[in-house]
């Protein structure tokens, strides 16, 4: 059960970030005057942990995160966003929708429209 975490670090001028998280999420959503103007959706938490990132005005990013295990290295590290391949757009949005239900409705309806929006507009990134 996904649910949001107070007093998140706030890190982009103008923006309000708010974090929503489970075991198999992590969502980062920022909102401007009350508008959401881009999110993060981490998922695979439990596996091989990915994300997508969107931010209003720019195109979409997937990538993988690597936190020191990427690639059998054995030092540790911040975690990093590295380009990955494909997401499984369609399976994380069903997964997403069933494992939100608990956050803010807006948040949650807003995070799954832009997911099959982005499937339509950026197939290269999704199948």
């Amino acid at each position: 059960m996904m649910r949001e975490i107070s007093h998140v670090r706030q890190d982009r001028r103008g923006l309000k970030r708010r974090w929503f998280t489970d075991d198999r999420w992590d969502l980062y959503v920022w909102e401007e005057h009350d508008r959401i103007a881009g999110f993060q959706l981490c998922y695979g938490k439990d596996a091989y942990e990915r994300a997508l990132t969107w931010m209003e005005g720019e195109s979409p990013y997937h990538a993988a995160i690597d936190n020191g295990s990427i690639g059998g290295a054995n030092r540790r590290h911040a975690p990093i966003l590295v380009a990955d391949g494909v997401m499984p757009i369609r399976a994380v949005a069903d997964r997403f929708r069933v494992d939100s239900t608990d956050i803010d409705p807006a948040v949650r309806d807003y995070v799954i429209t832009r997911l099959e929006r982005l499937q339509t507009e950026y197939p290269e990134i999704g199948a």
